[in-house]
């Protein structure tokens, strides 16, 4: 029985997956512009929620500052694209740089833990935030354009194939990081780091590895929503962006590979057409409807056909 319930899910998942990817191919021919800027948006805060949930669900490491590279990333974007770089050496210095942010932060991160983690992360996020919003840097508080050297219009189709391949393959590669030796090793310290200490593993040194690795997706998923909204301010170094990150990874599933997807596509399509449909009440009414979904669903979004399934058979067994 347990061997045919896996099967359906396995099926399930499949079929999902299949379903997902024809739309996303289709999109750019069945919507307009503005449609496909929201869901750029949805492609880059997935890549940014799948970098946050690599240290809070699968490594255990309650970070609050993620938003720090995911700026960095940003404006690396935007400074490197004013030297007259191309769109692709301009993501790669945000990886670069982002990775670089992340190893120093770790460094001193390392050393806390729980809760001492959280606050130093979010202590950098917001101090970056502070100098970039106060100084003449890049603009200072009005921020900064990003120029999209030899590059096509990001509500064309030809940008969105763009940013859907780059997506895809950031998040193929943080799904392969999850499911290799390292990232079991990080699901073992996360359980239980003292017995990983006895069995010789340097917990800090795959910590500062992970983080690492999170910052550099997150830069990522910062260039991409500098070069989407071809403009940067110091916002993006806001707690806030850390803190809808992590709602989407909660809201998607953290212990999932895949539950960050879902979550970000709820939380972004929730923003646009609530803020449209209720300007006055749209965050009281997203917080509800977050709310009813971590309380209904505790696993995430992810494992809602698991319980719809459950729900069908208690019924079956009562009638």
């Amino acid at each position: 029985m347990k061997t045919l319930q896996k099967s359906g899910v396995r099926d399930y998942r499949h079929f999902a997956f299949a379903v997902i990817s024809i739309a996303a191919l289709l999109l750019p021919f069945i919507g307009n512009g503005a449609q496909l800027f929201l869901w750029e948006t949805v492609l880059l805060q997935a890549v940014f929620a799948l970098s946050v949930n690599l240290l809070v669900g699968h490594s255990g490491i309650a970070t609050f500052g993620q938003a720090a590279f995911f700026g960095v990333g940003a404006y690396a974007v935007a400074a490197v694209s004013q030297l007259g770089f191309a769109v692709p050496m301009c993501l790669v210095a945000a990886m670069v740089l982002g990775a670089a942010a992340s190893a120093i932060v770790a460094g001193i991160a390392a050393r806390a833990e729980g809760f001492g983690v959280m606050m130093l992360t979010l202590a950098v996020s917001q101090g970056l935030f502070s100098i970039v919003n106060r100084s003449d840097f890049m603009g200072g508080a009005n921020g900064t354009p990003v120029l999209l050297n030899h590059w096509v219009s990001t509500t064309s189709i030809w940008y969105w194939y763009t940013t859907l391949a780059i997506s895809a393959v950031a998040a193929w590669l943080m799904w392969i990081v999850l499911h290799s030796p390292f990232g079991l090793s990080m699901r073992a310290i996360r359980d239980d780091p003292l017995r990983m200490v006895h069995f010789g593993v340097s917990v800090r040194l795959f910590r500062s590895l992970m983080f690492v690795i999170a910052g550099a997706f997150g830069a990522l998923a910062g260039g991409l929503s500098a070069c989407t909204s071809q403009a940067v301010d110091p916002t993006v170094f806001n707690w806030t962006v850390s803190g809808g990150a992590l709602i989407m990874a909660l809201v998607g599933g953290l212990y999932s590979a895949w539950g960050p997807v879902l979550g970000a596509g709820l939380i972004v399509l929730l923003n646009y057409y609530l803020s449209s449909l209720a300007p006055a009440l749209w965050t009281f009414l997203l917080g509800i409807v977050v709310a009813f979904v971590v309380i209904g669903l505790p696993l995430g979004l992810v494992s809602a056909p698991q319980r719809l399934r459950a729900l069908v058979e208690h019924f079956r067994r009562s009638a």
